[in-house]
C-alpha cells in the first residue's frame, strides 16, 4: 500500500513537472509569434492615416481585428498542440509507473514466497529433530514396555512331588531356593569347657585365614547415552550379561545410562530384578558386565 502511494504521488509530481514545462514552451513560442506580428505591424502602422488607424483601432477594440482574429486562432491552435503533447506524456509516464510498480511488486512477492518456503524448511526440519529426540527420551525411559504383575492366581493348580513338596513354575521369588537347615542335636561330652572350645576354634580360624587377592581395577568411562567397560563400549537398550554377588549372572539390558549410574533391568518378561552400578561398582568389579556372544 505504501508503494502505491508513493507511485501516485511521484506520478503526480512528475505530471505536473511536464505540464509547467510545455506551459513554458508555450508562452515562449507565443511570445515570438507575438514579437513578430507586432513589428509587422508597427511597420504596417508607419504608413497608414490617422483615419486609418482610428478604423484598426475601433475592430481592436470590437475583436475584429484580423491580426487580432489570427493571433487568437494560433494560439488555440498551439494551447490544443500542447495539452495533446501534455495528455501523451501523462500517459507514456503513466505506463511506465504503472510497468515499474508492477515488476517491483512481483519481485517482492517472488522474495516473500521465497523467505517463507525457506522458513517453512527450516521449521520442519527442526520439528522433526524435536521429534526424534522425544522418541529416543520415550524409549530410554521405556514407559511403554509392559511390566509384571504380582497377582497371585488362587485357582492355578500346583503340582505335588514326593513327599508333599510344592513344585511351582520358575519365578524370582523361587528360582534360587533357599536350603534348609537342619537342626542337629548332639549329646556328644566334650572334656573342655565351651569358651574353652570358642578360643581355639578362633585362633584355627585365624590361622587358616590367606590374604585376599585385590579385586582388578577395571577402565571404566561413563557418559550420556553409552558407557566404556574395560575397552568395550556398550549403548543404551543394549542386552548384555551383568554379574554381581547377589544374583550372579543374568541376562539384563542397558535400560538407562548417565554420567554416574548405568541402571540395568532383566530381560526375562517374568523377571523383575534391578542393578543399579556406579562408577566405582564398575571399575571395582563388584558389577561386572560382558556382551553377548
Amino acid at each position: 500500500m505504501s508503494s502505491e502511494i508513493d507511485s501516485r504521488g511521484s506520478f503526480r509530481s512528475k505530471k505536473q513537472a511536464n505540464r509547467n514545462v510545455m506551459k513554458k514552451k508555450v508562452v515562449k513560442r507565443e511570445n515570438s509569434v507575438d514579437d513578430s506580428d507586432l513589428d509587422g505591424l508597427f511597420k504596417s502602422l508607419r504608413e497608414k492615416s490617422i483615419e486609418e488607424l482610428k478604423n484598426e483601432l475601433i475592430l481592436a477594440q470590437n475583436d475584429q481585428h484580423h491580426i487580432l482574429i489570427k493571433s487568437k486562432e494560433d494560439f488555440k491552435l498551439k494551447t490544443a498542440e500542447a495539452i495533446e503533447r501534455i495528455d501523451v506524456a501523462e500517459k507514456m509516464t503513466l505506463k511506465k509507473i504503472t510497468e515499474e510498480y508492477e515488476a517491483r511488486e512481483k519481485k517482492i512477492t517472488e522474495n516473500t514466497q521465497r523467505k517463507l518456503s525457506e522458513m517453512k524448511a527450516e521449521m520442519e526440519k527442526d520439528l522433526e529433530a524435536l521429534e526424534k529426540r522425544t522418541e529416543l527420551e520415550y524409549s530410554s525411559l521405556e514407559i511403554n514396555k509392559p511390566t509384571t504383575s504380582n497377582i497371585i492366581d488362587i485357582n492355578k493348580k500346583i503340582l505335588r512331588g514326593r513327599g508333599g513338596i510344592l513344585i511351582e513354575p520358575p519365578t524370582y521369588f523361587n528360582a534360587t531356593p533357599k536350603t534348609t537347615v537342619v537342626s542337629v542335636h548332639s549329646n556328644a561330652k566334650f572334656l573342655l569347657a565351651e569358651h574353652d572350645i570358642m578360643e581355639d576354634l578362633k585362633l584355627i580360624s585365624s590361622a587358616s585365614n590367606t590374604p585376599q587377592k585385590s579385586r582388578r581395577q577395571f577402565d571404566v568411562q561413563l557418559q550420556k547415552l553409552r558407557f566404556t567397560y574395560d575397552g568395550r563400549s556398550y549403548k543404551q537398550g543394549e542386552e548384555v550379561y551383568v554379574e554381581n554377588s547377589e544374583y550372579g549372572r543374568i541376562p539384563m539390558k542397558a535400560e538407562n545410562i548417565t554420567e554416574n549410574v548405568v541402571s540395568f533391568r532383566a530381560t526375562q518378561s517374568w523377571d523383575i530384578r534391578q542393578i543399579h552400578a556406579s562408577h566405582s561398582d564398575l571399575a571395582e568389579g563388584r558389577v561386572i558386565v560382558s556382551k553377548k556372544k
